[in-house]
């Protein structure tokens, strides 16, 4: 079991994490734009235990077991999409705040892991058009589910 170390005032306790999906443990390929060669470049990354709680709210044991690479994004769209209500239930789980919860998906977004699509600014604006959705990347899904050798 995975361990979190959380200091309140002063005081400290240990939190067990719950589970996640073995497959969530790989080093990931990913790409990233350098602005000092002005191309996109290779790169890899590994999910902290946080990034690895936010990423197991997708259907990772259906992906690894069932799916090939060109299954991706294809079926149902609720299968490969989240939005914030559906990640809202880790700020209990873990007991962190909303700020932090964002501040991973944002992790997660930057390292290339997830893409979000923005559905307004504002709060009425996500009222009216919808929650922010979030939805593993290409490249992510593929190191997920390729087979360690």
């Amino acid at each position: 079991m995975l361990h979190l170390l959380i200091s309140i005032n002063n005081k400290h306790m240990t939190q067990t994490l719950p589970q996640t999906h073995s497959a969530l443990n790989k080093t990931i390929n990913g790409l990233e734009y350098s602005e000092k060669l002005g191309k996109c470049v290779k790169t890899t990354y590994t999910f902290t235990d946080l990034e690895k709680q936010v990423m197991n709210l997708f259907p990772i044991d259906w992906y690894v077991d069932d799916l090939e690479a060109s299954d991706f994004g294809l079926d149902d769209p609720s299968e490969w999409l989240l939005d914030w209500d559906e990640v809202q239930p880790l700020l209990k789980v873990l007991n962190i705040k909303q700020d932090q919860l964002k501040g991973v998906i944002s992790s997660l977004s930057k390292k290339g892991a997830i893409e979000i699509e923005t559905r307004g600014k504002t709060k009425a604006e996500k009222k009216m058009w919808g929650e922010d959705l979030y939805w593993l990347s290409s490249r992510c899904f593929e190191s997920l589910i390729a087979e360690v050798k």
